[in-house]
């Protein structure tokens, strides 16, 4: 087919001038290697449809280079092969080149712009590029077209909760559930937003309602562990039974396909290190992953840092000239990642990411590295018998608390954390606001997904206590869960006009906030140890209560590090006695205020070397019984 002249009238039926429509889209070029087959010269006289079973083998055989090159040629002889611009477009999204991929399902679109297919293929591209407004207006054209497709419907859900539009992504995922009430992905989608919405309950009842109907099902296995760890009623026993479903179905089909490892059981030799996460990135893991990446002793440890997530930014670069070895991994399959860590021949293998997202846990399953470990991203057991560790500290998990647990616990001196604050970016702190404000001002900056009835009832209790007083909430989207909040403190007798809410804040504007109120309370059930921290580098004391189950002893563990124990409350009546304490001195207050980032960097939270040292003790220790148990 001839290409049509700049000025000629578009071969798509716009009604436009080439130039203007189609001709406009420029299709970026894939480098063209060098190659002796000639299997791989292009002939321009064969057919798309050769062309693109060329495409599909050379694909099939990894040579990525050469299929699109194919593809490209497809879309060259035949311009409006809408099916020659999709596969092309697929193959690139497939191997991490989104915006190529983008800017190919723009043009098919162009060719077709009432294509249901066209529109929905481009908004998956920006989907997966985290584009969520535009996303949003390709899934509602193609809805009003096809209103019926679950598909489109549950893809907009994810869209509407990215923005934090929490009431329509339920909307249309319940809708979705109701089109297609066997689909397990848009039945779990309405399990995610009620979890993190805070509604815990029925969070829970739809994972186990997901997990009875389909027990290999593996995502609703793993939310079922991860919304666990929020109800303060769950017993021991309920989170064992939940772990092991998890097991039986992500890891006993795996374990015949685990290999003996053949490492060099030295024990003082250097060892080699991998931490595995998708949060190598701007990310609050980050906080508390750089001064370990940057304190490691070069001569004991080798490190390689796995990196689960398709996008870099400048934490990214900063951990990886810390790392002596960083792999991008979102790309490679749990099978191929495992082995990758196998021939590496790493000694111990650290997990930053529990049942968060991201994780890999399905890589520590296969069992690649002997010594397995899991640290910081999640407070409670993977459930995985691969996983030969878990570390903690003292506070979080106190003696007898193991019983939680498939791993066995390892004990850090202080607390499990070390925070190294962004600081060239966090804003100096300011003077305290009650003194312009003539009233306290609380803050809660936690997720929406932590605050459950017992803290309501504690912060009710706090503004109960000190008249004036008022509570600003950050992470709550507007809607339903809002007008729950209000509804739940006036039962307890306050007012709404104390209360304020705030959506989800970029950094900036947190930190912000954070300067806006003079102290912080922290979640009860589940503490937020990242919050925590800023909080209290912020200037803010923040209360803590100190609970039975290890996620609400967090507080207990970072508060006792940084050097501000008396914050941290055994009982609700206490931890609203500390706050009307704090507030009746207004003078003390304005001092703790100026004085806490002067006491948290003498303290151990923040002695990075002596963290690190200590970790590194532990590693060895572990190392160490492996090689005499070794067989």
């Amino acid at each position: 087919m001839n290409k049509p002249g700049r000025n000629d009238p578009c071969t798509c039926g716009s009604g436009k001038k080439y130039k203007q429509c189609c001709g406009s889209v420029k299709v970026a070029q894939a480098p063209v290697v060098a190659s002796h087959s000639a299997a791989q010269r292009v002939d321009d006289a064969l057919s798309v449809e050769t062309l693109i079973q060329r495409a599909s083998a050379a694909s099939a055989q990894g040579r990525l280079d050469e299929a699109v090159m194919l593809l490209r040629q497809a879309v060259v002889t035949d311009p409006r092969n809408i099916r020659a611009r999709n596969i092309l477009a697929k193959l690139l999204a497939h191997h991490g080149r989104l915006a190529e991929a983008t800017q190919i399902y723009r043009s098919a679109l162009a060719l077709n712009p009432v294509s249901v297919e066209a529109l929905q293929n481009l908004a998956n591209s920006l989907l997966a590029q985290e584009q969520w407004d535009e996303a949003t207006e390709y899934l509602h054209e193609a809805i009003n077209i096809d209103p019926g497709n679950f598909v489109l419907l549950n893809a907009l859900g994810i869209a509407f909760y990215h923005q934090a539009r929490m009431d329509e992504a339920l909307r249309v995922w319940l809708k979705a559930h109701a089109i297609a009430p066997d689909d397990r992905e848009v039945h779990l989608n309405v399990g995610l937003v009620h979890m993190n919405l805070g509604d815990h309950e029925h969070a829970d009842a739809v994972f186990r309602e997901i997990i009875e109907k389909a027990p290999d099902f593996y995502p609703a296995h793993k939310n079922l562990l991860f919304s666990l760890q929020f109800g303060p009623n769950n017993s021991v026993d309920e989170l064992r039974a939940a772990q092991s479903k998890y097991a039986a179905c992500l890891e006993a089909p795996l374990l015949t396909l685990r290999k003996r490892h053949s490492n060099n059981r030295q024990v003082t030799r250097r060892l080699k290190v991998g931490y595995v996460s998708a949060d190598f990135r701007h990310h609050p893991i980050a906080l508390f992953v750089a001064p370990i990446l940057a304190s490691h002793h070069k001569d004991s440890i080798e490190t390689f840092c796995y990196y689960n997530y398709h996008a870099a930014d400048g934490v990214t670069g900063q951990l990886k000239g810390y790392a002596d070895n960083f792999v991008p991994c979102a790309h490679l399959s749990d099978e191929q990642l495992a082995e990758y860590i196998r021939l590496q021949e790493i000694d111990i293998l650290v997990d930053l990411s529990g049942h968060t997202a991201g994780n890999r846990l399905a890589v520590f399953a296969r069992k690649p590295a002997p010594v397995q470990i899991s640290y910081l991203g999640f407070s409670g057991s993977t459930g995985l018998s691969a996983m030969d560790y878990l570390l903690t500290d003292a506070y979080s998990d106190e003696a007898g608390s193991d019983v939680g647990y498939t791993e066995r616990l390892l004990r850090l001196n202080n607390s499990r954390y070390c925070f190294r604050p962004p600081f060239a970016e966090m804003p100096d702190i300011t003077p305290l606001p009650a003194v312009k404000n003539g009233y306290i001002t609380f803050g809660s900056f936690c997720n929406v997904n932590k605050i459950d009835k017992l803290s309501i009832a504690v912060w009710a209790q706090v503004l109960r206590e000190i008249p004036g007083a008022k509570l600003r909430m950050v992470t709550i989207p507007a809607g339903n869960a809002r007008q729950r909040f209000l509804e739940a403190f006036a039962a307890l007798g306050v007012s709404a006009d104390r209360i304020e809410f705030y959506g989800k804040l970029n950094r900036t504007a947190l930190w912000q906030t954070m300067l806006s109120v003079d102290m912080a309370l922290d979640t009860v059930s589940i503490n937020s140890p990242t919050t925590m921290c800023e909080s209290l580098w912020m200037g803010l004391p923040t209360i803590s209560l100190i609970g039975k189950r290890p996620p609400s002893r967090i507080g207990l563990s970072i508060l006792h590090s940084a050097g501000f124990p008396a914050y941290a409350a055994h009982t609700p009546a206490e931890y609203a006695q500390i706050a009307a304490g704090l507030a009746q001195d207004r003078g003390e207050l304005a001092k703790l205020r100026q004085s806490q980032r002067q006491i948290m960097s003498a303290s151990p939270l923040m002695d990075e070397i002596g963290f690190t040292r200590n970790l590194e003790d532990i590693y060895r220790k572990a190392w160490a019984e492996w090689c005499e148990t070794a067989q």
